[in-house]
């Protein structure tokens, strides 16, 4: 990289004042633990893997509907695209950059174990105990309470927090 960055500078591309340096990135490998690339061995653009990621978290919400055919509104399509997407970037955020790791859309989109659906789950889950203990009607936004103002008096609470 040191001519790539020196020609850079010949050809005033850079100032000399600006240090270029080589930032190493681990390698994305598919499940079988080869480079992560389509059928043809091209390599797979981003746009596609995040409308795949988008596309399976869909298809997961429909699996729980009570009617699985139906199209998903708005509302749960706007969640698909949230869930997918959150998961491919978390996924790829929680990994140590220099590190190969295989990319596998089961284990980014698992609602169990620390990935992104889990946590967003999670955070919906808090907002309706949230909503429900303070009285709220309005589902789009949840008011919290101030700190100062949560009594924790039950021993359940208390073990809970431990």
């Amino acid at each position: 990289f040191d001519m790539d960055f020196a020609a850079a500078k010949m050809a005033g591309l850079v100032p000399e004042s600006v240090s270029l340096e080589h930032v190493p990135f681990g390698l994305v490998q598919g499940e079988d633990g080869k480079k992560f690339a389509t059928r043809s061995g091209d390599t797979v653009k981003l746009k596609d893997l995040l409308d795949e990621a988008v596309r399976i978290a869909g298809e997961d919400i429909k699996s729980r509907m009570e009617n699985p055919d139906e199209e998903l509104s708005d509302a749960l399509a706007d969640v698909a695209k949230t869930v997918g997407i959150g998961a491919v970037k978390y996924a790829d955020l929680s990994m140590n950059r220099e590190s190969n790791y295989k990319f596998s859309y089961g284990r980014m989109l698992s609602l169990n174990g620390n990935t992104a659906p889990y946590m967003l789950y999670a955070y919906a889950r808090i907002c309706g105990i949230v909503r429900k203990a303070t009285d709220q009607v309005d589902t789009e936004n949840v008011v919290w309470p101030n700190a100062r103002d949560i009594i924790i008096s039950h021993d359940s609470e208390k073990q809970l927090i431990r």
